[in-house]
């Protein structure tokens, strides 16, 4: 596999999701593709709700999907958003949501990493200008 040939196991970046709960609903953060390949299957590995991923410069195309927290009502998504992010060995990145401004931001737990491009869409509308 990739990750036996890349040697990650030991040099892996480890990926963190912040999943917000709110009165009645949760909101959800889940990859849709890395690099072009969708669920970034082959490029990422889980494990204890972790996502390892190989260092380096990675384009991550992320969704909020929003559950009601009293019903087992499907998952709707909220919006999409595509961030470029440089990865360092070793690394551990928070990706967490900013409701306010609808948009989500990769930050390092050791340093600021970077900002997201702007490229949220709201259930299918244009971004803002």
């Amino acid at each position: 596999t990739r990750w036996a040939e890349q040697g990650v196991l030991l040099l892996n970046t480890t990926l963190l999701f912040k999943e917000e709960w709110f009165v009645r609903e949760v909101h959800r953060i889940v990859i849709l593709e890395i690099d072009g390949v969708p669920y970034g299957k082959g490029l990422i590995y889980w494990a204890m709700n972790k996502c390892l991923i190989a260092p380096g410069k990675h384009q991550i195309k992320l969704a909020v999907k929003v559950l009601d927290s009293y019903k087992s009502k499907p998952k709707t998504k909220e919006y999409t958003q595509d961030v470029l992010v440089n990865m360092a060995p070793m690394g551990k990145y928070i990706i967490e949501e900013d409701r306010e401004k609808q948009c989500l931001n990769v930050r390092s737990l050791f340093k600021v990493v970077t900002n997201s491009t702007e490229v949220a869409h709201k259930r299918g509308s244009t971004p803002p200008t």
